[in-house]
Order: structure tokens, then sequence, then C-alpha cells
């Protein structure tokens, strides 16, 4: 005896009862049916910059049940990433995942999506070229380096600058202030000289 189904639904998830009665003979059967959908190709895309790196993200969407999510780089080393998960209401899961990737980690990534019951999996790739990476020139860095110096310099030429000026009228203010004094009409010098 056989059993087929069609146009299963995830609704159609569940537990059922086979009865078979047959001239006097019953049997009875308790089948669960689990209702497993493989997801769409994933899309990997490069969302923007993001922390000194890279965002890329990852997304499917069709799955019963939740799938595993794995990233690797090219090196087949794990990742770790940020997953968010989001419930269609005909009970699909859509999967998005994403994390921020620099220039160490290398420049080829793939997403993996796996079906835990029976291991199938699918996967995205994406291959990034080093301009995308950012990246800071040597010769850039002496350049800010000594343009900051130089303005450094001329904030202190000008602060002495004014310095000076603020102890010149300050002198002469004071000069200005004092008393002036004249000798006496019939003074005599102090110093004489002969020849």
């Amino acid at each position: 005896m056989s059993l087929r189904l069609e146009d299963v639904q995830v609704a159609d998830n569940g537990i059922y009862t086979c009865f078979i009665n047959y001239e006097g003979w019953y049997e009875e059967a308790k089948i669960q049916l689990q209702v497993l959908v493989l997801g769409s190709q994933p899309w990997v895309f490069m969302q923007g910059y993001y922390s000194g790196g890279i965002r890329l993200v990852c997304e499917s969407e069709g799955w019963i049940p939740e799938p595993e999510v794995w990233w690797v780089d090219g090196n087949e080393r794990k990742l770790t990433a940020q997953t968010k998960l989001d419930t269609s209401p005909d009970g699909l899961i859509k999967v998005q995942t994403s994390l921020s990737v620099t220039k160490d980690a290398g420049n080829k990534f793939r997403c993996l999506f796996i079906n835990n019951l029976t291991k199938k999996q699918t996967e995205g790739r994406i291959q990034i070229a080093d301009y995308f990476f950012p990246r800071v020139s040597l010769g850039l860095v002496f350049c800010l380096l000594f343009f900051f110096i130089f303005l450094a310099g001329i904030g202190g030429v000008l602060f002495f600058i004014w310095k000076q000026q603020k102890k010149t009228k300050e002198l002469n203010k004071e000069l200005e202030e004092l008393p002036l004094r004249t000798a006496p009409p019939n003074t005599q010098p102090l110093l004489t000289t002969s020849a």
C-alpha cells in the first residue's frame, strides 16, 4: 500500500494516521509529514563601506525549516556574521545575513545555507576587487603629517607675534602713565671730561 500526496503546503506539516481494515484484519500506522523546502539561490552583494571595511549581505528566501547559515572566506575559515530571519504569511522563512570584511580577510567569500535535515546546501559567492577596499597610501600619510606640522609652526609664530604686540602695548601704556621729569634750569652735568 502506498500514499501519494500532491500540492503539499507548509500547513500540511503534522502527524497523520493511516487505518487499514480488510476482512477482519486491522492495522494502524502513524506517519509524520515534515515539509522541507530548499530556499532560493542566495544573492550576495556589497551593501557599502562600514567600520573600515566592506559590508557584505547574503539573502535567500523560501526555507522550511530554518537553515543553518555560514560565511566562509577563500581559505574556508568560518566568519562571524549577523543573521536576521523573517517569516512570510505562508510560513516560509527569508534569511538575511551580513558581515563586514577587510582586505586582511582576503577577497573571496561564500555564504552557505544548509538544510539540517537533508544536509542539502546552496551557496552564494562573491569576489571583491582590491580597489574596493579602502586604503591610505604612505605618501598621503606623510603629506598630511607635514601639513599639520606646518600649520602648528605657523600657529606658533602667530602666537609669538601676538604675545610680543601685547607686551609692547603694555609697555607703551606704562610709559604714557609715567610723569615726565625735566632737569632744573641751573643744573650741572654729573659727568665731565677734560681734554
